[in-house]
């Protein structure tokens, strides 16, 4: 065999030596499954950086533990506001419209807040008549109130939340009024929630006529 013959073929042999591993090794690697690597042995150290992407990784396999300190701390801080208190009351009938609110005001029910903070104070009211209202009746507005307990020597407490309906029409007619408030309270604070109406000559026509269902949530917020 001549010399020129001989480099051709050892060229081309070693060619063929080179895709037969080229082509084991890309084999053996499409091979390779998370059943071939054993728990542990594989570290944050082995991949290189941004060679995993969201696309690399299935849905619902990481979860809370899988994060670092860093990353639990910060979604902690952003996991949202928790209900802190609540009071939800059946129908009451308001005794008394006009005078004074001290003296004359329904009360309802208390709400906690159960630690110093910031609070959101959403207060829902829903009114309506026992009898149909006559006209000599028509006109007032009807409320709902909420105010911490007053200190001593005061009247009331501070306003947490106050709403009132329109002037009621003659008639069955059902009525609603809503305040939200937030609030900020230095140590714990009984919310008492309160109902009440006024009349625009400033009388008492209506007392005991109407009912009031409250529905009170306090959020805590900060």
């Amino acid at each position: 065999m001549s010399l020129l013959k001989s480099r051709v073929v050892a060229v081309v042999a070693a060619a063929s030596v080179i895709g037969v591993a080229s082509t084991t090794g890309a084999v053996a690697a499409k091979m390779i499954t998370g059943d071939d690597i054993k728990n542990g042995t594989v570290e944050s150290k082995d991949i290189a950086n941004d060679t995993i992407r969201g696309k690399d990784v299935k849905n619902g396999s990481l979860g809370f533990g899988d994060l670092n300190e860093t990353a639990k701390s910060k979604i902690s801080d952003q996991a949202g506001v928790a209900l802190a208190g609540s009071l939800a009351t059946d129908a009451t009938v308001i005794t008394n419209l006009g005078g004074s609110f001290a003296t004359r005001a329904t009360e309802l029910g208390t709400v906690e807040l159960p630690e110093a903070g910031t609070y959101v104070i959403n207060g829902y009211g829903f009114f309506d008549s026992l009898e149909d209202v006559p006209a000599d009746q028509a006109g007032s507005q009807l409320q709902l109130a909420l105010r911490t307990v007053p200190a001593e020597g005061e009247q009331w407490g501070e306003d947490f939340g106050t709403c009132f309906t329109g002037a009621v029409p003659v008639g069955d007619r059902e009525m609603t009024c809503q305040s939200v408030r937030t609030v900020t309270v230095d140590a714990p604070t009984s919310v008492i929630v309160w109902g009440f109406g006024y009349n625009a000559d400033q009388g008492s026509d209506g007392s005991g006529n109407f009912t009031v269902t409250a529905d009170v949530s306090a959020l805590k917020v900060g």
